[in-house]
Parts: structure tokens; C-alpha cells; sequence
């Protein structure tokens, strides 16, 4: 389970989101009073919804030969992410080695990132291919699955 962090951002754009929006609300309530209530509450919706898809954390499962990626919002919803056929991964490197920098120099390989966004972590990239594209998902697995993946798919993990 990897926590990620929260932006600093987010610290001061929630108190102007709430600021705005008190003040949206009175303007619409005195200018159109049945229907200005309605729209006046609409902008603290979505800076509630906003707000709480900040709060992320990420789970990565490796069973039989499937990686899955669950991301779980605000610690009470969770969302599968990926599952990666470990068929179809070319290979598992870590990203402080120079093994997949040609790939991530690559512009159409696209990159997804499920990390904890703290400096000092060791990172791991999944190159990924199906159907014809390929990706990379840049995972923070700890040592056990990557120790799992390695007793299973030794030549597809590169230390």
C-alpha cells in the first residue's frame, strides 16, 4: 500500500474554493431566490468531490502471474486501476538503473504513473505491451513483490 502524497497545492486552493463559493451562494440566493440555491451549492460539490480524489492511495497485488493496480480514494473506495497479464510484460526494471531509458525517452509509449510522488523512493517501471501499444507503468512495489514477480518471471526483472 502506497499513500501518496498530497500536493501542497491543495492547501490553498481549498480555502478560496470555500471562500468563492459562500460568496456565489449568497449572490445567486439574493438574485434568484428558488433556483439560486440550487446553483450556489454546485461549486462546494464539486470542490467536495475534488477534495476527496486528492486523498489517493495505491495497492499493487501480484497473484498468479497478474500485477494489479487498485487505486484507493480517500480510504474508503476502491478502483482496480490495471491488471497486467504478466504474458504480455516485456520487462519489470528498476527505474534508478538505466534499463528502460530508451523507452522512456520514447514519446509514443505512454507513461502512467502510481507512485507515492515522495523523493527517495525506489521506483519500478513495467513496460507493457498489448495489442499492438505499449505503456509503462511506473509502480512503488515493496521488496516482497518484486520478490514474487523475480521467483516466477526471474528474466523479465531487471535489478
Amino acid at each position: 500500500l502506497v499513500k501518496r502524497k498530497t500536493p501542497g497545492y491543495v492547501y490553498a486552493v481549498l480555502p478560496l474554493g470555500i471562500i468563492l463559493g459562500i460568496v456565489l451562494f449568497i449572490v445567486c440566493a439574493m438574485l434568484i431566490p428558488v433556483v439560486g440555491y440550487i446553483v450556489g451549492l454546485i461549486p462546494f460539490v464539486g470542490l467536495y468531490y475534488w477534495y476527496v480524489n486528492t486523498k489517493l492511495e495505491y495497492e499493487f497485488i501480484y497473484v498468479t502471474g497478474e500485477l494489479t493496480i487498485d487505486k484507493i480514494i480517500s480510504q474508503n473506495r476502491r478502483k482496480r486501476v490495471v491488471a497486467l497479464d504478466m504474458a504480455n510484460v516485456a520487462t519489470v526494471a528498476d527505474l534508478s538503473g538505466h534499463f528502460l531509458d530508451g523507452q522512456m525517452g520514447n514519446p509514443q509509449i505512454k507513461k502512467y504513473k502510481y507512485t507515492s510522488g515522495e523523493k527517495d523512493r525506489k521506483l519500478f517501471g513495467v513496460l507493457y505491451s498489448e495489442g499492438g501499444t505499449s505503456s509503462i507503468y511506473i509502480i512503488e512495489p515493496n521488496a516482497k513483490i518484486i520478490e514474487c514477480i523475480k521467483k516466477t518471471n526471474p528474466r523479465k526483472v531487471q535489478m
